[in-house]
């Protein structure tokens, strides 16, 4: 319930939310946790529309199940999060982290969404709820 008042909350305070909800099977499907959050955001929007295009569409081909590198996926969290934040604040959100595959809960992963790979990636528009 508190997870979905904040979600409530952020959401009417004009952020985006992007969620995900572990389950048991999530611990068998690689980077659940990324898929989740933009797997949707990049279908809608398309192959090469921005932002998934360019290294963004590493995150689009994650979504169609296909396994990319750590570093893909560094640079597109980085390069997608630095233009929604842009637009507005975004809240990401991981409920039931215990079930989480060990790719989205190693420090590597999680980093990676907030930090990207050297440059720590602007936080004042950005949020995250484990």
């Amino acid at each position: 319930r508190l997870l979905a008042h904040v979600r409530q909350q952020a959401t009417n305070s004009g952020w985006r939310v992007l969620d995900t909800r572990c389950t048991p099977m999530s611990s068998t499907i690689g980077f659940c946790v990324l898929r989740d959050w933009f797997g949707m955001l990049a279908h809608r929007a398309g192959a090469g529309v921005h932002p998934f295009d360019g290294p963004g569409q590493a995150l689009i081909s994650l979504a169609d199940g296909h396994d990319r590198s750590i570093g893909d996926l560094t640079y597109a969290v980085r390069w997608v999060l630095e233009d929604l934040t842009s637009d507005q604040p975004v809240l990401l959100v991981v409920d039931d982290l215990q079930w989480a595959d060990s790719a989205s809960i190693g420090p590597v992963a999680l980093r990676a969404a907030l930090n990207g790979a050297s440059t720590p990636l602007p936080t004042a528009g950005l949020a995250l709820i484990v």
